[in-house]
Formats: C-alpha cells, structure tokens, sequence
C-alpha cells in the first residue's frame, strides 16, 4: 500500500470517528420561538391551537403581494410580518380575497403571522386565524425590532449543524477546531494552548453550525460549557482556574488541525500539500500534526496559525525559499 492511500484510509478512519455523534435536526415550534424571544413580549392573538407549528425558514418574510395572490415566494414553515398596509389591506378585502394560505384545498403551510408595534389586527383577519389555527402573534416593538430579534433566533435554532468529537480553542484570535481520535490528548493539547493564553470555546463535543454568511461557528454544549474533561484530573471549570477572559461562548472556526499517531513509516520530512475539510459545505484549512512522546504540541499549534496569518497576508516562506534556491541554481548553471 502507497503511503498517500495509507494516509488517505487514516483520514477517513478519523473523520468518521470524528462524526461519530450528530447534531439533532433542528426543530423549532411557535412556542420555542415565543420562549425565546422574551424582549418582544410576544402575546398570542389568534390560533392559539397552532402553536406546535414547525418554523422551517431561518428568515422572516414581509407578506406583501401574497395577500393578493401572488404566493410564490411563501417560504413553507416562514413567519410573516404584517405592517399597515397588509393589515389594511386585509381588513378591507378579507371577505372578498382571503390569502390563499388561509384557504382549506390549499394550505402553504406558512408558520404564523407577526403584527410589530402593536397594530390592531382587524377581527376579520382574527376570525380567520381561529378557524384555521393560524397562530397571530403580537409585539409592542418597532417592525425593526421585532424583525432582527426575530431572524437571530431562526438563524441560530434552524441553522444546518453538526457534532464534532474534538476540542475547540481561539488562539491569537482565530478559532482552531482540535480533531482526532479518542484518546490522542486533544484536551490535553487544549489546556496547554489556554494556559499559555488561548480561549476554550469547548471540550469534547462542539456544535458547529452554518450561519447565513456562510461562516461555519463553533460552540459547546450548553450542559458543558466551560468545562473540561482532563484524565487523571477529573472535571475542572476553566473559568473558575484561568479567570472570565480564558473562555469564550462562540466562534467563526478558521482552520482545522488533526492530531494522528506517529507513524514510522511515513515521511514527514516536508509538509503535506495544502488540504482542506469540508464542513456543511464550507472548506476549511486542514492540517495534520503527528503524535508522539515529547513532542510540544503547543508551540507546534501557535506556528500553524501564526502561520495561517502570515499566508493571508500574502507572505508564503515555502515560495519564498523555493524562489531563492530557483535563483541559486540559475546562478551555478550560468557560471
């Protein structure tokens, strides 16, 4: 066997490991999103009997054109926001247009109806909602308000996700996901890199999730968080030990690196081509360390991301050198 298919099939064998525990699939009902937005003072005004409704679009819509027909772009599972017009509008030709997702042969399937700045929901549009338990929800908030609060919490619950087995750290700012089988000294290695100034952001699992920029986000559970699981140790509290600077609830994943065992076999004279990991979609920077006795991981880890940053800089010490050997060479052959 080749050492780049030995390589290869250990790869694989640690990322399935790794991947070992998913994330749930993301559920969100009409009374997690009222649990969740307590600062709106959200009030049910109608549809009470719909309030299990799944939400399934991370963004709200403004319902606008549906109203008179045009229902294209209803998002399936969307909170839709009702301003004057809307409620004008509906409280003039509800009994000669009802929208269509009020309409038994043809349900959308729309999550609910949000009335910001405390509007006067017309009795008509109340009537309809009872009789097919569309939930109306009400704010005393600004429509601005109301909206950004509300697509934060629909990003944050309905964002697609996974549960990585590794340790996460921020390390002179950027966010390094640890990876690697059971056992290696992942949390070792993260307890180092905090004691010598790095943030935990979580041990063991991390939830990681794709926000709608595209940035992958990690975190820990929040049964875990802020703790650590060290063998030998037991459980400690790393903010209790290193103080509140030392961990971190959140953030954006930079790079990942892959600790492996030493294998005397292969060649780790020169480093490997550039790889990448592929998470939700978004590739990531990927590097492999070997393990073995002795060898200071920590130090190991602040030259990879220092050099990271070098890289989007512009300055690459691998092109540099090979430039300045191109140029020796030509010399020699010239003279």
């Amino acid at each position: 066997m080749s050492a780049g298919k030995k390589r290869k099939d250990a790869y694989l064998d640690f990322l399935a490991d790794c991947l070992g525990r998913h994330a749930n699939r993301a559920h969100l009902d009409i009374n997690g999103l009222i649990g969740s937005c307590p600062d709106l003072s959200l009030r049910v005004e109608a549809g009470a009997k719909g309030l299990d409704n799944a939400l399934l679009a991370p963004r709200t819509q403004l319902l606008g054109l549906a109203l008179s027909g045009y229902n294209d772009d209803l998002e399936p599972g969307s909170v839709q926001v009702l301003g004057k017009a809307e409620l004008r509008f509906i409280e003039e030709r509800m009994a000669e247009r009802p929208p269509i997702f009020f309409d038994p042969d043809y349900r959308c399937d729309v999550g609910c109806l949000l009335v910001p700045d405390n509007l006067a929901i017309p009795e008509a549009l109340r009537h309809k909602a009872n009789k097919t338990d569309m939930p109306v929800l009400a704010s005393p908030k600004t429509r601005r308000q109301v909206e950004a609060r509300v697509n934060l919490v629909l990003e944050e619950k309905l964002s697609p996700s996974l549960c990585f087995h590794g340790d996460m750290v921020v390390v002179s700012g950027l966010g390094v996901l640890i990876l690697g089988k059971s056992g290696i000294g992942k949390s070792d290695c993260a307890l180092d890199l905090i004691m010598h100034g790095s943030q935990l952001v979580a041990d063991d699992t991390v939830q990681v999730r794709r926000d709608a920029l595209g940035h992958l986000i990690g975190r820990a559970q929040e049964l875990t968080r802020r703790h650590m699981d060290i063998r030998g140790l037991g459980i400690v509290n790393v903010r209790e030990l290193f103080g509140v600077y030392s961990v971190i609830e959140e953030h954006p994943i930079d790079m990942v690196i892959v600790l492996e065992p030493w294998d005397a076999e292969q060649s780790y004279a020169y480093a490997q081509e550039q790889d990448s990991l592929e998470i939700l979609g978004v590739p990531k920077p990927l590097i492999h360390l070997p393990v073995y006795p002795g060898r200071d991981w920590t130090n190991l880890i602040h030259v990879a991301v220092r050099r990271f940053l070098l890289k989007a800089k512009g300055y690459d010490a691998e092109k540099e050198l090979s430039n300045k050997l191109g140029e020796l060479l030509k010399k020699k052959a010239k003279s």
